[in-house]
């Protein structure tokens, strides 16, 4: 794996450090005793919660999802933190959503705030909603052994077992004619 695909890992979890201390502190507060100036927060903490936790989770895990060395070489962990990051993304981003409709309107914060988290929250949730719909389907098997495997009366050919890269190769080797059969042409 390249050094310069561990820079996209390292900065995204950089860019994720100062929001995910913001949640940490605002969890801690939410621990202690209501404040005035928190006192809308602890009337209703559990979006801030499943905000926060989600959010460290989806771009935690999510950060390692753009490695395609890591991709490539353990694609059991991409789909495996796949499965975990999706579910923490939309968690993240419906509790947002959720957030900025129930919690009290602040004066500081104006109306363009407010409309700028509810369309990056709602293009979160359709973002992952169009992944979750573009993951191939989960089956037992992959199908390329079945569609592969030679017939009753099929010729001696490629063993099924081999990748479908190495059966394409194969089978446009065997088209290709043979420069012997040309030269008596």
């Amino acid at each position: 794996m390249s050094g310069s695909q561990w820079w996209i890992a390292a900065g995204l979890l950089a860019l994720t450090l100062l929001p995910a201390l913001g949640g940490i502190t605002l969890l801690a507060d939410l621990a202690g005793p209501a404040t005035p100036e928190r006192a809308r927060f602890h009337s209703s903490p559990l979006p801030i919660a499943i905000h926060a936790v989600g959010g460290m989770v989806f771009c935690g895990l999510g950060a390692f999802q753009f490695l395609r060395g890591l991709r490539d070489r353990h694609p059991r962990y991409h789909r495996i933190a796949g499965r975990i990051v999706l579910p923490a993304g939309l968690a993240m981003a419906l509790s947002g959503l959720w957030m900025t409709q129930i919690y009290d309107f602040v004066p500081e914060q104006s109306w363009p705030v407010r409309a700028v988290r509810l369309l990056f929250g709602s293009a979160t949730a359709v973002g992952l909603v169009l992944a979750l719909a573009a993951m191939p389907p989960r089956t037992s098997k992959p199908a390329w052994p079945r569609s592969c495997s030679p017939g009753p009366f099929a010729r001696a050919g490629p063993s099924p077992s081999r990748k479908p890269q190495q059966l394409r190769m194969l089978k446009k080797m065997q088209r290709q004619p043979r420069w012997s059969s040309q030269a008596a042409i």
